[in-house]
């Protein structure tokens, strides 16, 4: 029987798909590939990705992700974090036999290995003492006083990881906007002179394929929403006053 394989990678690597991307992909012969004649049925690529979001709070305001570690705290000012976890798996297919014997091709891909991981400040999402700290006196004509506690907890899942103006926004926008499952889907390998490729080296072709997209995905996440890290701004991009941090100034 014709060996098949699949492969799962994990990893900050995702860009836009090129316009004119090639058929086949570093072709080292002159024989063509001839898809009329393919006699094994392939599975259609399924992009079946949920672009799901997890939100983590933990007491040390730590969390070690896929994609590296978050961290935050009132001393360095940050309440929230977050980074994308980009995935895919897919099955490959070497052809032993017929007028295309020798070619690696891709028959299913997936990307629904991608997530997106955020961490909220521990004191402010179970509304502790940096909670109760958060006045919300705060006055848009005088630019006095200070924002309101459950508005800032609000503000800061919000610009991970709400349904509007996040960084999951721009994630689940950049995920749609790059393919990676139709690069994949048009990644074919040629035999050599010396032979097929082995495994190891078509499953390299296909990381190649889709490092650019990849790529793109976690730029596009990076984007501050609102054009800005503060989350003193709303939804609607309006500024809800300053945060009150150590030492504390007294509500009135």
């Amino acid at each position: 029987s014709a060996p098949s394989t699949a492969r799962r990678i994990r990893g900050r690597r995702g860009s836009e798909y090129p316009s004119g991307w090639p058929s086949a992909r570093g072709l080292r012969s002159s024989r063509r590939f001839r898809p009329d004649l393919l006699s094994v049925p392939t599975a259609a690529p399924s992009n079946d990705k949920e672009d799901p979001v997890r939100t983590i709070t933990n007491a040390d305001d730590t969390y070690r992700a896929p994609c590296g570690t978050l961290s935050v705290s009132i001393g360095a000012r940050q309440a929230g974090a977050g980074c994308v976890n980009t995935g895919a798996s897919w099955g490959t297919y070497l052809i032993p036999s017929g007028p295309n014997t020798g070619y690696w091709y891709v028959t299913s891909g997936h990307a629904n290995d991608s997530t997106f991981d955020y961490l909220i400040l521990y004191e402010l999402d179970t509304r502790g003492t940096f909670h109760a700290a958060q006045c919300g006196n705060y006055n848009s004509s005088t630019g006095t006083d200070f924002i309101g506690g459950n508005v800032l907890r609000s503000n800061a899942h919000r610009h991970e990881g709400g349904s509007t103006t996040s960084h999951w926004t721009h994630y689940r926008d950049a995920v749609d906007g790059n393919d990676c499952v139709a690069a994949m889907e048009l990644i074919i390998s040629p035999p050599d002179s010396s032979g097929p490729l082995s495994t190891d080296d078509f499953d390299d072709e296909v990381v190649d394929g889709i490092r650019s997209l990849r790529q793109a995905v976690v730029r596009a996440t990076q984007v501050e929403p609102c054009n800005s890290s503060d989350l003193s701004y709303d939804a609607s991009c309006t500024y809800r006053g300053p945060v009150n941090v150590p030492p504390y100034q007294a509500c009135p």
